[in-house]
């Protein structure tokens, strides 16, 4: 899959080339006129930026030799020995060196071909000079030569080995320097020296003449300089650039396509390479996808302290207004109430707003009262960029419909985007607000209120049977109470209307179980009193530290009885010796003491204890039986 889009990638990167980039045909060059025994050059050259692809080249019409770049460079040749022969690339030439040439490539006719295209033709001439007693060459930097450093190249005559150029005056020099674009000669010149530049590049060949006899010295020079780049574009609804590199070596390396936004960058796009350019395609383009584009290589040469090149190309396309918000706002309101509308788009030549409704309702607005440009922070494939944008701004008043309202914002190339705009949704009142939220809570509804009734229900029949369960336990009869009875009874637990008997105890018994009428009689059992009589109701007290009868002699049945004096009261009948009483017996309270038939304080506190003690003890025997309560 990846190698079928890379072949894609390169066939449109062909297609770029061969239609974008100016052609200015092909041209074959050379030496016109060769020494015998010396060095031809054929350079078969691209005009113009545009590349060249494999040259073939043809002697006297017949298919001599190939060079192609496929990535290096390559020779092929059809008849020839290669040993004899040379090459070079470059992204514009293409070139054939025959390294010795002798009488048989004399008055020989040459042409080269790339692309179906046919170049000029070339004569080449040999020239057979009389051999001379030495030999020239050519000394210098002849390698290494950078742009802006020394060029210097030296041509001397050579006999048996040694330099003979000081013992014989004379020697003529002269050099002939065969450019990529022409040629110039250097008459009565023995060394050249010069400051490199690029176009330096070529052949450079040394002649020694001597009365009728001249020897003959070729280098080639390839001044190395950091690359040139430019870049060429085809944009509609596709961006294509081309980034080509001149410079020598043209082993470029490429980092990447960088592109910015307002002076920031945003991304950087590999784009696919080739050995002498790089081609960045970008479909489906957005109005993101404006800005300026940097194509950055390098070979390695320095310049100026830099090592890396670069150019750059604007892009601004004809692209549809692109929303910024990536979401549906929904708001909540009464019907009736008013909402503002703002929607953000990515473009600065907004023609036409419309306004969309439910139902597809459209409003027209004014684009000079609802657009206006501004200059804020938005995202920019990730990255942050100040940029202008256009703001829609619209108020709805009395808003009486539910649904999606957007704006439809057209821009001066008739391309337009919508908005994502707003849903709007009138306000339900819940009846559990802020406890039934969510939708499961929703559905869930009817559940949580008949389980709650059906416990509502559960506790009032619980209540009814407990109310039930103690009204009957509290009747003493058998009779069927009314329904209001028993709701009355139940709101006043302690609410009896009947008579109440107590059950005979030890504390008391009935006086007649016969008798329907509850009188009672107390158990004469206690120290305290006793009945007078078994038969009788009425009941005596019985003697005690308290009290004693005021006849004791007389007869049981007497009810009276007399106090017995103590610290409260003596007898009125008392002798009043004592001192200090008043008509009604009592003793004056001002004396530190009170007695008793001659008794102290201390006899009074007993019998207080024991009255004390035979009260808790009624108190137990009234708490301990059941019946009574």
């Amino acid at each position: 899959m990846a190698d079928t889009i890379n072949i894609l990638v390169y066939c449109v990167f062909l297609y770029l080339t061969n239609t974008l980039i100016p052609y200015h045909g092909i041209r074959l060059s050379g030496i016109p006129t060769v020494n015998y025994g010396l060095r031809q050059r054929f350079k078969c050259s691209q005009g113009g930026l545009r590349g060249i692809s494999d040259a073939t080249f043809y002697r006297n019409g017949t298919k001599f030799a190939v060079v192609k770049r496929n990535p290096w460079c390559n020779l092929k040749l059809i008849n020839e020995g290669e040993g004899d022969f040379g090459k070079r690339c470059s992204w514009t030439t293409r070139t054939l060196f025959i390294k010795k040439v002798d009488d048989s490539y004399n008055n020989t006719v040459w042409k080269c071909e790339s692309r179906g295209d046919t170049s000029n033709e070339f004569t080449l001439k040999v020239k057979d000079l009389n051999p001379c007693y030495f030999n020239a060459s050519i000394s210098g930097n002849v390698s290494n030569v950078v742009e802006g450093g020394d060029l210097r190249l030296t041509c001397h005559a050579i006999a048996d080995g040694d330099d003979d150029d000081a013992g014989n005056k004379d020697l003529n020099y002269s050099w002939t320097i065969y450019y990529n674009n022409g040629s110039d000669m250097k008459p009565r010149v023995q060394t050249l020296d010069k400051i490199a530049s690029r176009g330096d590049t070529g052949m450079y060949s040394c002649q020694i003449r001597k009365k009728d006899c001249m020897s003959e010295a070729q280098i080639d020079i390839n001044v190395q300089y950091r690359p040139t780049v430019s870049i060429h574009s085809e944009s509609n609804s596709t961006i294509n650039l081309t980034c080509v590199g001149d410079g020598y070596p043209d082993n470029f390396t490429f980092y990447g396509w960088h592109h910015f936004v307002n002076g920031q960058q945003v991304r950087v796009l590999k784009g696919n390479k080739t050995r002498g350019s790089s081609v960045l395609i970008l479909d489906g383009v957005t109005a993101l996808d404006n800005g300026k584009y940097v194509c950055l290589l390098s070979n390695g040469i320095p310049q100026d302290g830099k090592l890396n090149s670069s150019a750059e190309h604007a892009v601004k396309l004809p692209v549809t207004p692109m929303a910024i918000e990536n979401t549906i706002q929904e708001i909540e309101m009464n019907t009736g109430d008013n909402v503002n509308m703002t929607s953000e788009f990515l473009t600065e030549d907004v023609q036409s707003v419309t306004l969309i409704e439910p139902g597809d309702t459209q409003d027209k607005l004014s684009v000079m009262d609802v657009v206006q440009v501004e200059y804020r922070e938005i995202e920019w494939y990730g990255t942050t960029v100040n940029a202008s944008v256009s703001v829609v701004q619209y108020s709805i008043q009395n808003v009486t419909n539910e649904g999606q309202y957007y704006f439809n914002v057209c821009n001066l190339h008739e391309l337009c985007d919508v908005s994502l705009g707003y849903k709007i949704l009138f306000t339900v009142k819940e009846p559990f607000p802020g406890i039934i939220d969510t939708e499961e809570q929703k559905k869930s509804l009817p559940i949580i209120i008949g389980s709650v009734a059906a416990l509502i229900v559960l506790i009032v029949i619980v209540i009814i049977a407990i109310c039930v369960v103690v009204v009957h336990r509290r009747s003493s009869t058998k009779s069927m109470d009314t329904i209001d009875d028993l709701v009355h009874r139940c709101s006043n637990p302690t609410y009896d209307d009947r008579d109440v008997e107590i059950i005979p105890n030890e504390l008391y018994h009935s006086s007649d179980q016969n008798d329907s009428n509850l009188q009672m009689t107390i158990i004469p059992k206690f120290d305290l009193y006793h009945a007078s009589d078994p038969q009788d109701n009425e009941m005596e007290i019985i003697p005690n530290d308290l009290y004693v009868p005021s006849e004791p002699t007389q007869d049981s049945h007497d009810k009276n009885m007399e106090i017995i004096p103590n610290e409260l009261y003596v007898s009125a009948d008392a002798d009043n010796q004592g001192g200090n009483q008043d008509t009604n017996g009592l003793r004056d309270g001002t004396s530190d003491e009170m007695y008793v038939g001659g008794e102290t304080m201390q006899r009074n506190e007993e019998i207080q204890k024991q009255f004390k003690s035979n009260n808790e003890d009624h108190e137990q025997v009234y708490m301990n039986d059941p019946m009574t309560h």
